[in-house]
């Protein structure tokens, strides 16, 4: 009697334990499927409708970075660059067929052909992925815009991931190298310093910023053999990344606790990293000492900065204009005609980047700032 009454309960566990799982699966298969529609419902309003996440049981075929595709090449002074002579229509999650072109010296090709540019006079454009023009064609870049506007030659020098100072180191390389009139530094406020204290990025190396007995400067690169990085990957998980490639949602929790399946992820800070206002400090005075008549800093904005900007923001851009105004550099806040068109424009500002209407607006604050300082601009 007594086995009996083990065997009853054992399989009274199982008839529980089975149905609980079916139900899970069941719901996880629903919750799958509506993160699918609602991916796509968004996308719809956003931007062009993409029935890809509900027509194909497979979503990603393969896991999109900035590496895999040729798009960045290691570099043993900036970390890392756009690969010299890429050209690909991106099509990964958010761009859309994209047209990405790089130059021979490794700018973003503005695509401005169609124009007799003035060769003097030319234009540096410096930050990270909001100046590259993560998401959008080439010709839908803010710097594309700033060309054709001021028909000036305008390099866009922008890289993906990096933070402010690093962003005007790149600028020190090609003011080297290039007669330069005109520069413009990008900041993404609530990300860019806090970039230039790291070692690593989502798997990129960095020249950190960081404190010794001799002051600020820069931290030597990381070797392009350091694990975890797009160059080398440190033990992927690859159950985990062949799963994603089926689950939206579970591709969603992976991003969301920072699980990283590819290997080539590393993020880490530098032991000796500056503090926030040590390297707003450092970035204008670096920026300040570059070799160009004109110098302006926009400030970039993601769609998490609206309606309100957190305290850390505002302490950020308080520190970030005292510290230009004292180096006589011209700030080109775009925040409150951001926030004018997204209270009264149908048009999307961002896509997680700025889509082409939101940096044409950017470019229209930068163009009319560089019209009110310079004369050179004011007949274009």
């Amino acid at each position: 009697m007594h086995l009996k009454k083990i065997m009853k309960t054992i399989t009274s566990w199982t008839k529980i334990i089975t149905v609980n799982t079916l139900v899970l699966l069941v719901l996880l298969t629903l919750a799958e499927i509506g993160a699918r529609i609602a991916w796509t419902a968004y996308v719809c309003y956003a931007n062009s409708c993409d029935f890809s996440r509900l027509s194909s049981f497979k979503i990603y075929d393969d896991e999109f970075t900035e590496k895999n595709i040729g798009l960045s090449t290691y570099d043993e002074v900036l970390g890392y660059i756009p690969t010299p002579g890429f050209s690909s229509l991106i099509n990964a999650d958010g761009w859309q067929n994209a047209l990405v072109q790089i130059d021979s010296d490794g700018f973003r090709v503005t695509g401005n052909n169609d124009i007799n540019l003035k060769e003097n006079g030319v234009i540096l454009a410096v930050g990270d992925s909001f100046t590259f023009g993560d998401q959008v064609s080439n010709k839908d870049t803010w710097p594309s815009c700033i060309e054709y506007k001021a028909n000036r030659r305008t390099l866009n020098a922008g890289v993906f991931g990096y933070g402010a100072a690093q962003a005007v180191r790149r600028a020190s390389v090609i003011t080297q190298q290039k007669n330069i009139d005109t520069i413009i530094l990008s900041v993404l406020v609530n990300n860019d310093f806090h970039r230039d204290r790291l070692r690593f990025k989502s798997g990129f190396p960095h020249p950190a910023v960081i404190q010794s007995e001799k002051g600020l400067s820069y931290a030597e690169v990381p070797s392009i053999d350091s694990k975890g990085t797009k160059w080398h990957p440190d033990n992927p998980s690859k159950k985990l990344s062949t799963a994603k490639k089926y689950s939206y949602l579970l591709t969603k929790i992976l991003i969301e606790i920072g699980y990283d399946t590819t290997g080539m992820r590393r993020t880490e800070s530098h032991k000796n990293a500056a503090d926030l206002n040590q390297i707003i400090e450092f970035t204008i005075r670096k920026f300040s000492s570059l070799d160009a008549k004109n110098k302006f800093i926009v400030l970039q904005y993601t769609e998490n900065d609206f309606p309100s900007l957190s305290s850390e923001v505002t302490k950020i851009i308080e520190r970030l204009v005292l510290e230009a105004q004292l180096a006589d550099i011209t700030v080109i806040d775009t925040y409150n005609r951001l926030q004018f068109e997204l209270l009264n424009s149908v048009n999307n500002i961002w896509n997680g980047h700025h889509t082409p209407h939101g940096n044409n607006i950017v470019c229209d604050e930068i163009f009319q700032a560089m019209q009110n300082s310079m004369k050179n601009y004011r007949s274009y």
